[in-house]
């Protein structure tokens, strides 16, 4: 029978394992054949879908659809009455719920169900009155919101994030493209959410292309740097990276509760007697899976135990801050997912946890480091004038290899997007491009 180190999707994108040996373990207790066909992974349009059937079940406290293709959902009755779609219960012009508490108290009883085309009707009796409501649901939407344990898993395998064998290179999309059209920039916005990161080139080489080329989707997500900064060697530099010096794999700003998602940094200039200062990405996401693998107690232990980040502006800068966060370097969901990675050892404060942590801790720290700086997905580019590297700062450690002037100049301009714009943006333009994509997870500690 095959494992779940053999489960593909498509035809070369391994799905996280996490994902991968729940989906084996669920068909293999399931031997049916709508079961076994999990594995090969086949995904629908939903919109073929049509209600056969439904039925009242629990006398009342669960409602049965059977769909066209033979699938069955089941749906409680106070999720129903909670998630109602009629004009009463969801405003169509804020697309939001209006559904109160007096709605949900007691236990909503589905008192009448059926199939009415494009729609089901049901009719509902709650609370100690036993008042009466009657709505509805769209069959796409009932469908597209099945909680059963096929089509959990099934959602939750579409939103892992890919494992790519490109993931090695540096997807390139260029600045014309995305000028010209909606469609150049799904295609940089999908590749950034594919492979966390994307080079663009043919930027104008210029001071404040950047912001505008932001504009076309979010806005800049400010920082204690403000919106945007300029990385070029200072004397006494407030940060690291506006010396000269090699900086580490890392990720920017995690002592923020919502630090920033996507980096971009756009060459101005660099002059060709600059030697060095070559630009590294590696995907953490990667390596940690590779960590689960290999050395699970490791793993464990970055899962479980805190670390704190600190960063401090004293009274000799110009803008003084302190700011301090603690918790873990890999968070995961309540399916054991990695949905979080938090990775920056220039602003480590002191590990402040129990005595028996502390050696295990810095053994994990030490492997998982080890483990980021020979990782197969590093990619080092060394950019030029006009290009503009962009990635998912909460998944693609970046660094940066020591330089020396030579009497030349290294300056980049840069600046962040919020990671839940960035999430909604990719959406918003797979429902105009591409329905039937499902954007990946992007480590902003969502478990969806």
């Amino acid at each position: 029978m095959t494992s779940y180190n053999e489960i593909f999707i498509g035809k070369h994108t391994l799905c996280s394992m996490a994902v991968a040996k729940k989906v084996f373990q669920f068909v293999a207790a399931n031997l049916s054949v709508r079961s076994r066909a999990l594995l090969s992974y086949t995904s629908r349009a939903i919109g073929s879908y049509a209600a056969r059937d439904v039925s009242i079940g629990e006398d009342g406290k669960k409602l049965k659809v059977l769909w066209s293709d033979g699938e069955e959902s089941r749906f409680h009755a106070t999720w129903l009455r909670h998630n109602c779609r009629c004009p009463k219960c969801y405003d169509r012009s804020a697309e939001q719920p209006t559904v109160g508490l007096k709605e949900l108290s007691g236990q909503p009883m589905v008192e009448y169900a059926v199939a009415n085309g494009d729609r089901v009707d049901v009719h509902w009796k709650y609370g100690e009155k036993e008042e009466e409501h009657k709505g509805f649901f769209g069959v796409e939407w009932l469908r597209q919101n099945c909680y059963s344990t096929i089509n959990t898993l099934e959602k939750k395998r579409q939103r892992s994030t890919p494992l790519l064998p490109s993931s090695r290179e540096l997807p390139v999309v260029t600045y014309a493209d995305i000028q010209q059209d909606k469609k150049g920039l799904w295609n940089w916005l999908r590749n950034l959410n594919d492979h966390g990161r994307c080079l663009l080139s043919g930027v104008p080489a210029r001071e404040g292309e950047l912001k505008k080329l932001v504009e076309k989707f979010a806005f800049v997500q400010p920082t204690l740097y403000g919106e945007m900064f300029e990385v070029k060697t200072t004397e006494k530099p407030v940060n690291l990276a506006y010396g000269d010096s090699e900086l580490n794999l890392h990720m920017d700003l995690p002592m923020y509760e919502s630090g920033p998602g996507l980096q971009l940094l756009h060459c101005i200039r660099f002059d060709e007697c600059v030697e060095g200062g070559v630009s590294v990405l590696v995907d953490s996401f990667e390596v940690c899976e590779a960590l689960r693998q290999k050395h699970p107690n490791h793993f464990a232990t970055l899962t479980r135990v805190p670390h704190t980040s600190f960063r401090i502006h004293s009274k000799n800068h110009e803008q003084t801050a302190m700011y301090t966060y603690s918790r873990r370097h890999i968070e995961l969901d309540e399916s054991g997912e990695v949905t979080a990675i938090f990775w920056n050892p220039a602003i480590l404060g002191p590990l402040c946890v129990s005595e028996d942590d502390v050696e295990p801790y810095y053994e994990a720290f030490r492997c998982f480091w080890k483990m980021l700086m020979e990782s197969p997905s590093k990619v080092q580019h060394r950019l030029l004038p006009g290009e503009v590297l962009t990635f998912n700062n909460r998944r693609a450690l970046h660094a940066r290899t020591s330089f020396e002037r030579n009497g030349g100049v290294r300056h980049l301009a840069g600046c962040y997007v919020n990671i839940d714009d960035f999430k909604s943006a990719v959406q918003v333009l797979g429902e105009k491009f591409d329905k039937n994509y499902q954007v990946k997870r992007v480590f902003n500690q969502c478990s969806f």
